[in-house]
């Protein structure tokens, strides 16, 4: 992972990558809609706040890249 993955995440919308992260619209918004342990929470519910989104895409960049959660 290098920089480049990383301005990828944040630039992309989120909706966006994390469908590209999944490879199918309807499994990211599956994984947006349910809680996640990582997170403490459901990602939709997080995304309204800046720091809630950051998180939100540092476990998608993790995911995408294998990384552990």
């Amino acid at each position: 992972m290098d920089k480049s993955d990383y301005e990828e995440a944040n630039t992309l919308p989120l909706s966006v990558y994390a469908a590209r992260v999944f490879g199918d619209e309807g499994k990211a918004r599956a994984w947006m809609s349910s809680h996640n342990s990582a997170l403490g929470a459901v990602p939709a519910d997080l995304v309204a706040q800046p720091e809630g989104e950051r998180g939100v895409r540092a476990i998608l960049l993790k995911i995408e890249h294998g990384l552990a959660v």
